[in-house]
């Protein structure tokens, strides 16, 4: 374990500040009262700190691959399970398929399906129309019967 000194620590330090694990992105010595700025927390935009909060030095790790893995986020999983809890009007029907909805004043158009969201319960019919994503109403939907996306 290093000496917690200004000096031993650096962009990509691993350190223990108030009991958590942290990375240090940056040491700014002109911030004299809170030179060492960190995250330990990807989803944060990061803390500050002085030398005194700093209770241990474990080691380093790269930065670039650091501020790399931060600035990705996971990919929403969207759940292609059953249509037990979907209603009558959306049984069958999967994600990207083709359905039947009514459309302000364009009437009914084809649009691709995109989810459903019970907790919504005004517009709880996710689709995109146009290149445009739209919520809408049970009562909008014209057919029953969804016609599949050609892949």
């Amino acid at each position: 374990m290093k000496e917690v000194t200004l000096e031993n620590i650096n962009p990509g330090t691993v350190i223990v500040v108030c009991g958590k694990l942290a990375i240090v992105e940056e040491v700014k010595a002109s911030r004299y009262k809170n030179p060492i700025a960190y995250k330990n927390n990807t989803e944060h935009r990061g803390y500050i700190c002085g030398i005194a909060d700093v209770q241990a030095i474990l080691g380093d790790v790269d930065i670039a691959e650091w501020q790399g893995a931060v600035g990705q986020k996971p990919e929403p999983i969207v759940n292609r399970g059953s249509d037990m809890f979907l209603p009558e009007e959306l049984k069958g029907v999967k994600i990207g398929d083709t359905i039947k909805m009514r459309h302000g004043r364009n009437g009914v158009v084809d649009v691709t399906f995109e989810g459903y969201k019970a907790s919504r319960p005004k517009y709880p019919v996710s689709y995109s129309y146009n290149g445009k994503q739209w919520k809408g109403q049970l009562r909008g939907i014209v057919t029953e019967q969804a016609q599949t996306a050609v892949a």
